[in-house]
């Protein structure tokens, strides 16, 4: 298993130089079974004392990946799939679990690239709360 390369999480209106998120206890992990696999696992755990709702919509698209440093394209045709305004509710104490298959979008990923996800969150009882972008990275092993 690869090194978890970098938590952050920042608030939509701040820097991402800055820790501003009022989420400190929503983390996202990315893993990946083999080498061999395009699948990749996204984790987001609430370890607050709240219930938050993830919003993940955008599916592929709410990945970045680079190679050395240097951003890798989507292959063109993968559409855009927005389900922002969907809550996925994550109790205290609980993670959501979701499986992103990348054998289309990304064909060829590999070994140290660096995959990186997007989910906005906000807290359940409060929905008219802006969200806040919460961000995983890891190196892909």
């Amino acid at each position: 298993m690869a090194p978890l390369i970098a938590i952050a999480a920042f608030s939509v209106l701040g820097s991402s130089g800055q820790d501003v998120s009022p989420f400190p206890g929503v983390k996202v992990e990315i893993t990946r079974a083999d080498s061999r696999t395009s699948t990749l696992t996204v984790a987001i755990t609430n370890t607050g004392d709240r219930t938050v709702c993830a919003e993940r919509g955008h599916g592929a698209r709410a990945f970045d990946f680079s190679r050395m440093g240097q951003p890798l394209r989507m292959n063109d045709g993968i559409p855009h799939i927005s389900m922002r305004d969907r809550c996925d509710p994550i109790e205290p104490g609980a993670t959501s679990v979701s499986d992103y298959d990348f054998a289309i979008a990304w064909p060829g990923l590999r070994r140290d690239d660096r995959a990186c996800f997007e989910a906005w969150i906000r807290f359940r009882d409060e929905p008219d709360s802006p969200n806040t972008t919460v961000v995983g990275c890891r190196l892909l092993d």
